[in-house]
């Protein structure tokens, strides 16, 4: 059997990083910002959640040119919808970083 495989870039694709470095504080966000991150939240769970979803063997990747602890973190703290899908889904969505320092 066929598995498709779904990759997804992490920085500036799944999560506006270079947007989140303007802001003064990057973990505590002002409230407007707060309000789209939200959404972009809702967007980004939904959009994986339906390629995972789909007929057959479905499976997602999650690409970086940082750390995968960067995509660890931010998903906590800014994209929670993506965090417990993440969480949730196991073997079926991996991380994957692009730098040789990043052992995982």
């Amino acid at each position: 059997e066929c598995v498709t495989q779904f990759l997804f870039d992490w920085d500036d694709t799944l999560l506006p990083t270079s947007t989140l470095f303007d802001m003064p504080q990057l973990t505590k966000l002002p409230r407007h910002a707060q309000k789209v991150m939200q959404r972009i939240d809702r967007e980004a769970a939904a959009l994986l959640s339906e390629a995972l979803s789909l007929p057959g063997e479905c499976r997602v990747t999650i690409l970086t040119n940082a750390m995968t602890t960067w995509v660890d973190k931010m998903a906590k703290v800014h994209l929670p919808r993506v965090c417990a899908l993440l969480e949730l889904q196991g073997g079926r969505v991996a991380l994957k970083s692009a730098r040789p320092d990043d052992l995982t």
